[in-house]
């Protein structure tokens, strides 16, 4: 992924990663392998559940109760 961001030329990427040790090394990872390249971390989006689809599940079954 790093690689196509790279070749794209993208000037931000927005991650909605998972809450756990791997989520935060891939964080890290697109951070360092990313220089000039604004890395968002989105996941404080979805904080309390593990991923953001978790969260967008939790979402639905609230709005359709």
């Amino acid at each position: 992924a790093i690689k196509t961001i790279q070749d794209k030329a993208l000037k931000t990427v927005h991650l909605y990663l998972d809450h756990d040790a791997s989520g935060r090394e891939w964080t890290t990872q697109f951070q360092r392998g990313l220089p000039g390249v604004t890395v968002v971390d989105q996941s404080s989006l979805y904080a309390g559940h593990n991923d953001v689809n978790d969260f967008l599940k939790k979402q639905l079954q609230l709005q359709l109760s």
